[in-house]
């Protein structure tokens, strides 16, 4: 099975693991969830490292934590958990180290994201593309009516350049790949139950629409790079703090 897996990653750019987590961890992240909202100063934009983002009727909601591993032990257990590892390690084809994490809320009506590959915002760490992944973790369900993501398969042998990211990795439109560049691949829109595990890779094209459902989709997602090129959270966060110093002036 493991070789299936690899295989499909290396072709697509990405594979969905059905129940890496069970229903009692699932219940651990969310109620890590539910700690992080009544945390003092959970609801402002500029604590706890909160980002918003805005709805479709132009309402500011919560949207992400980023990064969120240092604010609750029981993020941490799952984004190191020896299973979830494993699996990046097998995919990856060596170890791996976290380099960023967050939580994304998908609250009701929140606006979707648009297109782009991971690494237009990443490639200040130096390290090459192929040695980068993503773990996106199913905290609730995941459905099309929730604005879950689409991802682009066989599109990640190459970084296509996308509109210059200038003034802040948030400045509106910053970083979008131009989607003619997809040619007539159609989406990738997965729907995942809680502790299913979604990979990608750095360079995988991926998007998502709005939240038109009542209920928020809750994911963890841990960013990994090859341990041979060492631990580059720190160099990476201070690069993405820039970022976000630049969005804000």
């Amino acid at each position: 099975m493991q070789q299936s897996l690899q295989a499909d990653y290396l072709r697509d750019g990405f594979v969905l693991v059905r129940s890496v987590f069970d229903s009692a961890g699932v219940a651990k992240l969310a109620a890590a969830c539910d700690r992080l909202k009544r945390l003092p100063g959970a609801q402002g934009s500029e604590s706890l490292q909160t980002h918003t983002r805005q709805t479709i009727s132009g309402e500011q909601v919560i949207d992400r934590v980023d990064p969120v591993a240092d604010l609750d032990p029981c993020f941490v257990a799952y984004l190191e958990s020896p299973v979830l590892l494993q699996l990046l390690e097998h995919l990856i084809g060596e170890p791996v180290h976290r380099f960023k994490d967050k939580l994304i809320w998908k609250n009701p009506g929140v606006s979707g994201y648009e297109l782009h590959q991971d690494y237009t915002f990443w490639n200040h760490a130096g390290v090459p593309a192929d040695a980068m992944i993503n773990a996106t973790i199913a905290i609730d369900a995941s459905t099309t009516s929730q604005g879950s993501i689409k991802l682009y398969a066989g599109h990640h042998r190459k970084h296509c350049r996308a509109t210059a990211v200038s003034g802040g990795i948030f400045t509106a439109g910053a970083g979008v790949m131009q989607r003619e560049l997809l040619g007539e691949t159609r989406p990738f829109q997965p729907d995942m139950a809680p502790g299913d595990v979604l990979f990608f890779h750095a360079l995988t094209p991926h998007e998502s629409d709005p939240n038109l459902s009542s209920e928020s989709r809750r994911v963890l997602m841990g960013s990994y790079s090859a341990a041979r090129f060492g631990a580059i959270r720190n160099q990476f966060y201070r690069g993405y703090r820039a970022s976000i110093a630049g969005a804000s002036q």
